[in-house]
């Protein structure tokens, strides 16, 4: 009987440390697939900023027209 309790002991300590070993590598996966999509977010918010300002910057289609176009009395030929 002293043989089959050093052996169940020896396989209750490997489970032990599988199941340690298991929990460690998951939270790890976990935590390096959050940080992966975390980075990812934050590149695409960065292309939706540079995607704004570039709509900013260029004159809308619907946007009034410049005064510019409009002809004065002054440039009436004479």
């Amino acid at each position: 009987m002293k043989m089959f309790d050093k052996i169940r002991l020896f396989a209750a300590r490997a489970l032990f440390a599988f199941v340690v070993a298991m929990s460690l590598g998951f939270g790890l996966l976990i935590a390096g697939m959050a940080a992966i999509l975390g980075v990812l977010m934050i590149t695409a918010f960065r292309i939706a900023m540079i995607g704004a300002g570039r709509k900013a910057h260029d004159a809308p289609a619907d946007a009034e027209p410049n005064s510019r176009s409009e002809v004065g009395p002054a440039a009436q030929p004479a």
